[in-house]
């Protein structure tokens, strides 16, 4: 939270708005609430359960709008998308080999050749830096 949401005033890290008084406490639970929830959809990420990091990920974001969560909802979605891409041209590639016999090819052709696409892995923050769960709250 940066600003009271009754007058606008900068939050300065209390429980009360320094302006109005406003209570901030339950805005701060909520906030907190979706913070554990992005940590949570990291550790699934880090597990290989895309689509619980996703619900996690969409449940954070009906609690709190970030940033943070549209960026990596995005991150989500392009990495499955280029998984199914590499898939589709693998089965493509292998439905051609085996769709016309070696005898019927003509021969300057050769053999129809596949090329593996490897996509690297999440790339997670290393260790030396902080972590959401670490940080005071």
């Amino acid at each position: 939270m940066e600003r009271c949401p009754n007058c606008r005033a900068r939050w300065d890290g209390g429980e009360h708005c320094r302006r109005c008084g406003l209570d901030l406490k339950p805005l701060l639970a909520v906030e907190q609430a979706a913070h554990r929830r992005i940590a949570r959809a990291l550790g699934r990420l880090a597990e290989g359960d895309r689509e619980r990091a996703l619900t996690d990920l969409a449940q954070a974001r009906a609690l709190h709008r970030e940033p943070f969560i549209d960026l990596l909802l995005g991150l989500i979605r392009s990495d499955a998308a280029s998984e199914r891409l590499a898939e589709a041209a693998f089965v493509t590639a292998g439905a051609q080999t085996h769709q016309t016999p070696a005898s019927d090819m003509p021969r300057a052709a050769g053999p129809v050749r596949r090329a593996m696409v490897d996509f690297p892995d999440w790339p997670f923050l290393p260790r030396s830096e902080p972590r959401l769960e670490d940080q005071a709250s």
